[in-house]
C-alpha cells in the first residue's frame, strides 16, 4: 500500500478544524509553516491529533511527522515488513523536519535528532516506552565543543541502543544492566562513566547474541523504532491493559516522529508541567512546576513565578489551548535556550464538581455550546456529588467489601437489630445497621441507621431497594463475612467487630472500613443545576420518580423529577403500625376479620396519599396496587410470632400453623400481584377508594385537577387485566357517587412476565398505559434469583459469559428484545399507549439509552439517581 505524503510545515493561529480532514497519509506539522491541519483519531491516534491541534492553536510544538493506524495495521499482518514506497514517504516526512529546523539526520556537524513515540486511539498503559535521542553517531558526538555535551549526547545514544535492542532483537535488558553495573563499579571518585565505551559494549552484546551488527545509520535505526512501537500493540502487557479497561482490541496504533528539543546543544534545558484549571473545584488558577537541568536545583513554582518571561509564554500557551479545545489538560514543556516546546498534553482528571464548573463555564465563554456540555459529561459520574464521600488525603484501613448497592459514605457505630438502631439514633448516636440480610421488619432501623451492610442478597434485594430509595449508603454481599447476631459481631477475614465499634461504608465503591475516617458533604451546586436545565431543553423521554413518602417525593421534586412513575403500596406498610394491619388482613381466617383490619388501615393510608398527592401537585403520580411476596410481611422468628400472636389475640401454635399454610416454596412466583388482588378483591377495591378519595380532597383544597394512574402488577393473562380494571372502575363509580365528583384517571398495567410481552397487544387494547417492570422481567426471563444470582453472576463476568450485570444494566439482547416485542405489538393495538419503565434499571444510563432507541415515554427510578436520569436521557436523545 502506499502512503502518500501530504507534508506541511506549519505554525499557524487557526484552531482545529479549520484545515482539511487527513487520513492514510504522513503528514507533517509544528513549528514553522501557516497552514492548519486536522488529522482524525481514528487514523492516527490521540497524540498526534492533540499535537496537532496544539500546532494550528498557535502553540509552539517541536515539528512532527504522524505515520497512520494502517501502516502499523499493514505491517503487523506483514511480519513486520512495510514497503518500499513507505518508506519513502517516511524519508520524505524526515526531510521535512530538515527543512524546518535546518538539521539532517545523520549529519556529523548538524544532526537531526529525533524521537519515536506511540500514538494509540485511546491512551493505554502496557505500550512501548518512547524510543528517543535517535541520530546520533560517534562522528557527531566526536565534535561536539564540552566533554559534558559528549558525555550527555553518548549517554542518549547508548540508550537508544539498549532501547532498540530489547524491543527489536529482543534481547534481555539483565544483559545490558550487567555492564552498565560493571560501569558504575568502576568509578573512581569525582570520576564519570564513559558513555561512549558502554555504547561500544552495548554493540557487542547485540553482536554476540544476534550475530548480527547493530545498524550504524540513524535511517535504519529510525526504521527499527518505527518498528518496534508497531509490535508494542501486541506485547502481552498492552493485551492484557486492553482487557481490563475495554479498550478495542483492533486496529494498532499510530506513530510520531517528533524532533528531539536540542538537550545537548543547549546550554540551559528544563522541564515542566501546567495546568490552568484546579482538579478539585474547577477554577481558573495557575498550576506547575518548572524543573531546571540541574537536579540539585528545586523546582519553580509557576504560579510564584508568573512575571517571568519564559512563565508568561508558557501559562499563554496553556491558555490559548483551554481557549481553544475547551479542554481541560495538563501540559508538558520543554525549555530551551529561554524558549518552551509543548511535547505533550494529558485530560487533568478532574472531580465531578471541577468538570460541572469548566463545563459550564466554557459554555458562557463560547467556547462550546450547551449541547456540547451536556454531552461531555458522564451521568454515572453525577452520583459522586448527590451523596456524602470519602475524603481523599486520608489514610484508610480496609476490613473487606461486597457490591456496592447504593452510593455514598458513612461513618458510625455499628448495630445489629433495628430496635437498636432506632434506640441509639434518638440518642444522636450515628449508626450503621449490619444484618445477614434485611426485611420489611426491619424498614424503622433502616431509616434510623446512617448506611446499611448485608453479608447476603444482591444489587435488587430489600436492602439495596430500599437504600437506594432513601439516599442511603449500601453494601451488599460482603465477601468472606459472617455476623453472629446473638453474640453481637461480625467477622470479616480475621478482624472482628463488636456493636458499638465504629466502621466506614462506602457505598460508591463497596469497600468497608475500619473505624471513623472523614467525610465530605454532598454537593448538588448551582452548576450542576444548570446543566441539568440546559440537559433538560434536549431530551425528549420524561423522568419520573419512584417513591412512596411524602419526604422522598420532596426529594425527588428537587432532584427535577416530572412525576412519580412507580408508588410501591405495600412499601407503604412497612411501619410498625401499617405492618400489624397489613399482616391482620393477610391472616384473616373470614372476611369480617379482614375488613376490621382494613377498616384501621384506610386512615392511614389516606392521609399518606393526600400528603403525596399535596407534594406531587399536579404532576402525574402512578400507584402501583399491592404486590407483595407474603413472605415479606409475616414473622419468621418464633419470638416474632409470639409478639405477633399477643397483638391479634390469637394462640401463638394456631397463629404459627396458620404462617406455615400461607408459606410458599417460591413466594416471588406466588400469591402476589393481580393474583393476590383477584383472590381478595376487597382489598383491590379499598386500596383504589382511598386513592381516588384522597386525590378528590387535595384536588378540592389546592384546586387542581388530580389524575392518579393506577398501576396492576405482575399481569400474564390480559383477562387478569381486565377482572382488575373492572374493580377499579366499581371503584371510581362508588367515590364518585359518594362525594359527587367525576375523578379523572388511567388504569395500565406493568409488564414483568414475558408472557405478559407475548400477548401485550391484548392487554394494551384495554390500558392506558404500559410500564416495564425490568427487575422481575429480567428475573422470570433469564430464570434467576436477583437476591442470589450474585453467587454467580460474578464468575459470569470474570468469564466473559455475561458482559455485565443483567440487574445493574438492560440485558438488550433477551430482556432488551422483549421489551422491543411488548413495545411494538402495543403500540400498534393502542396507538395512544403511553409506555415506560420503572425497575431500577431506568437510573441506568445505558438502559436509559436503549429506552430511547425503542422510543420510550418516560423513566422512573430512585430520587437519588435523578439526575443521573435527566442527564442520560439528553444524551441519549442527542446521540
Amino acid at each position: 500500500m502506499t502512503y502518500p505524503v501530504s507534508y506541511t510545515q506549519f505554525f499557524g493561529s487557526a484552531f482545529l478544524g479549520a484545515g482539511g480532514e487527513m487520513t492514510d497519509e504522513v503528514v507533517g506539522f509544528g513549528q514553522g509553516g501557516s497552514r492548519p491541519i486536522k488529522l482524525a483519531t481514528q487514523s492516527y491516534g490521540s497524540k498526534a491529533v492533540r499535537l496537532a491541534a496544539m500546532a494550528s492553536a498557535g502553540l509552539v510544538v517541536p515539528p512532527s511527522v504522524a505515520l497512520p493506524i494502517s501502516a502499523c495495521r499493514d505491517a503487523l499482518t506483514n511480519d513486520g515488513n512495510v514497503s518500499v514506497s513507505f518508506q519513502v514517504d517516511i524519508s520524505r516526512g524526515v526531510r521535512g523536519l530538515q527543512r524546518t529546523t535546518r538539521k539532517w539526520l545523520g549529519d556529523k556537524e548538524n544532526p537531526l535528532i529525533l524521537a519515536v513515540r506511540v500514538s494509540p486511539v485511546v491512551a493505554q498503559g502496557g505500550l512501548g516506552l518512547p524510543v528517543l535521542f535517535i541520530g546520533w553517531t560517534e562522528e557527531a558526538i566526536a565534535l561536539l565543543p564540552t566533554i559534558e555535551k559528549k558525555q550527555k549526547a553518548a549517554k542518549q545514544l547508548a540508550n537508544t541502543v539498549r532501547e532498540l535492542a530489547c524491543n527489536v532483537f529482543h534481547l534481555d535488558e539483565l544483559l545490558f544492566d550487567e555492564k552498565l553495573e560493571e560501569a558504575e563499579d568502576a568509578l573512581e571518585e569525582g570520576g564519570r562513566i564513559d558513555w561512549l565505551a558502554l555504547y561500544q559494549a552495548y554493540l557487542e552484546i547485540i553482536k554476540e547474541n544476534t550475530q548480527e551488527s547493530f545498524p550504524a545509520s540513524p535511517s535504519d535505526q529510525l526504521m527499527l523504532a518505527i518498528k518496534a512501537v508497531w509490535h508494542s500493540w501486541d506485547k502481552p502487557k498492552a493485551h492484557t491493559y486492553r482487557q481490563l479497561y475495554d479498550i478495542e482490541d483492533v486496529g494498532g496504533i499510530g506513530v510520531l516522529i517528533q524532533v528531539c528539543v536540542p538537550w545537548t546543544h543547549a546550554d540551559a534545558v528544563s522541564q515542566g508541567w501546567i495546568a490552568v484549571r484546579c482538579e478539585n473545584t474547577g477554577e481558573n488558577k495557575i498550576f506547575g512546576e518548572i524543573y531546571p537541568g540541574n537536579n540539585s536545583v528545586a523546582p519553580i513554582s509557576l504560579a510564584e513565578n508568573s512575571r517571568k518571561k519564559i512563565a508568561k509564554d508558557i501559562i499563554k500557551q496553556a491558555s490559548i489551548w483551554e481557549t481553544k479545545s475547551a479542554r481541560a489538560e495538563k501540559l508538558y514543556f520543554i525549555i530551551a535556550d529561554d524558549k518552551a516546546f509543548i511535547i505533550d498534553g494529558d485530560p487533568l482528571p478532574m472531580s465531578t464538581a471541577a468538570d460541572l464548573t469548566f463545563a459550564v463555564e466554557m459554555v458562557k465563554a463560547g467556547a462550546v455550546t450547551k449541547k456540547d456540555a451536556v454531552q461531555r459529561i458522564d451521568p454515572a459520574r453525577l452520583i459522586d456529588i448527590l451523596h456524602a464521600r470519602l475524603e481523599p488525603d486520608q489514610t484508610l484501613n480496609k476490613l473487606g467489601g461486597g457490591l456496592s448497592a447504593s452510593p455514598g459514605a458513612a461513618t458510625g457505630r455499628v448495630v445489629f437489630s433495628a430496635s437498636t438502631a432506632e434506640a441509639l439514633k434518638s440518642k444522636g448516636w450515628q449508626v450503621i445497621l449490619v444484618k445477614a440480610e434485611t426485611t420489611p421488619e426491619d424498614i424503622r432501623g433502616m431509616q434510623a441507621s446512617s448506611a446499611i451492610v448485608t453479608i447476603r442478597g444482591g444489587l435488587t434485594s430489600h436492602a439495596a431497594v430500599i437504600a437506594r430509595g432513601t439516599g442511603k449508603p449500601c453494601v451488599v454481599s460482603v465477601s468472606g463475612a459472617q455476623v453472629d447476631a446473638e453474640e453481637k459481631m461480625i467477622t470479616i477475614g480475621k478482624k472482628q467487630i463488636r456493636e458499638g465499634d465504629y466502621i466506614t461504608v462506602d457505598g460508591s465503591t463497596g469497600a468497608l472500613y475500619d473505624g471513623r475516617c472523614d467525610l465530605l458533604p454532598a454537593e448538588v451546586s448551582g452548576d450542576l443545576s444548570t446543566l441539568l436545565k440546559w440537559a433538560d431543553e434536549f431530551r425528549r423521554m420524561t423522568v419520573l420518580a419512584n417513591v412512596e413518602t411524602p419526604h422522598d417525593a420532596e426529594v425527588a421534586v428537587c432532584f427535577g423529577a416530572e412525576g412519580i412513575g412507580l408508588c410501591r403500596t405495600e412499601h407503604m406498610l412497612f411501619q410498625p403500625d401499617r405492618l400489624a394491619a397489613m399482616r391482620a388482613i393477610i391472616l384473616a381466617l373470614t372476611d369480617e376479620a379482614r375488613r376490621t383490619a382494613m377498616t384501621k388501615l384506610v386512615p392511614l393510608l389516606r392521609e399518606d396519599f393526600i400528603k403525596l398527592f399535596e407534594v406531587m401537585r399536579d404532576r402525574p403520580v402512578t400507584i402501583r396496587l399491592f404486590d407483595p411476596p407474603l413472605h415479606e410481611f409475616l414473622p419468621k422468628k418464633p419470638a416474632d410470632v409470639a409478639e405477633l400472636a399477643k397483638t391479634l389475640g390469637l394462640k401463638q401454635k394456631d397463629l404459627a400453623f396458620t404462617i406455615e399454610e400461607l408459606s410458599e416454596t417460591n413466594p416471588m412466583l406466588g400469591n402476589r400481584g393481580c393474583r393476590l388482588l383477584i383472590c381478595n378483591p376487597e382489598l383491590a377495591k379499598t386500596l383504589v377508594q382511598v386513592v381516588f378519595e384522597a386525590a378528590i380532597e387535595v384536588s378540592r383544597k389546592l384546586d387542581i385537577d388530580i389524575k392518579p394512574e393506577i398501576m396492576v402488577p405482575l399481569v400474564a393473562l390480559s383477562r387478569e387485566f381486565i377482572a382488575i380494571s373492572r374493580l377499579i372502575d366499581d371503584a371510581a363509580q362508588h367515590v364518585d357517587h359518594k362525594f359527587d365528583s367525576n375523578i379523572h384517571y388511567k388504569v395500565g398495567s406493568m409488564i414483568e412476565l414475558p408472557r405478559a410481552a407475548l400477548v401485550a397487544d391484548r392487554i394494551a387494547a384495554e390500558a392506558d398505559f404500559f410500564s416495564f417492570g425490568t427487575n422481575d422481567l429480567t428475573q422470570t426471563t433469564f430464570g434467576i434469583s436477583r437476591d442470589d444470582a450474585v453467587a454467580f453472576l460474578t464468575t459470569y463476568e470474570q468469564m466473559e459469559l455475561m458482559e455485565t450485570d443483567p440487574f445493574v444494566s438492560i440485558d438488550e439482547n433477551g430482556v432488551g428484545a422483549i421489551i422491543e416485542m411488548a413495545t411494538i405489538k402495543g403500540r400498534e393495538a393502542n396507538p395512544d399507549l403511553q409506555i415506560g419503565i420503572c425497575g431500577e434499571h431506568g437510573g441506568d444510563p445505558a438502559s436509559i439509552h436503549f429506552c430511547e432507541r425503542l422510543g420510550l415515554d418516560y423513566v422512573s427510578c430512585s430520587p437519588f439517581r435523578l439526575p443521573i436520569a435527566r442527564l442520560a436521557a439528553a444524551q441519549a436523545t442527542l446521540s
